[in-house]
């Protein structure tokens, strides 16, 4: 399995999100939003409003195709 970082798939999932005016968004856990929206969550540009809750971030990425299956997320699963 070949490691990708976090960061670089935020990034990879970002870039795919791009064309549909979404982002993927990192909630602190001490943020007054963490146990609403979970670590990972989509913003809708121009509406502000929260698209999905609660992703898993390898999980998402796969759906997304941006993560192949000879991929792993490293940095310890962080998820």
């Amino acid at each position: 399995m070949i490691p990708v970082s976090e960061r670089a798939l935020i990034q990879r999932i970002n870039r795919n999100l791009r064309p549909k005016s979404e982002q993927l968004h990192v909630c602190r856990k001490n943020s007054e939003w963490f146990h609403d929206l979970g670590r990972f969550h989509t913003i809708q540009h121009g509406t502000n409003q929260v698209g999905r809750r609660w992703l898993d971030l390898e999980s998402y990425g796969r759906e997304l195709g941006v993560l192949s299956k000879s991929e792993t997320l490293s940095d310890g699963g962080a998820k």
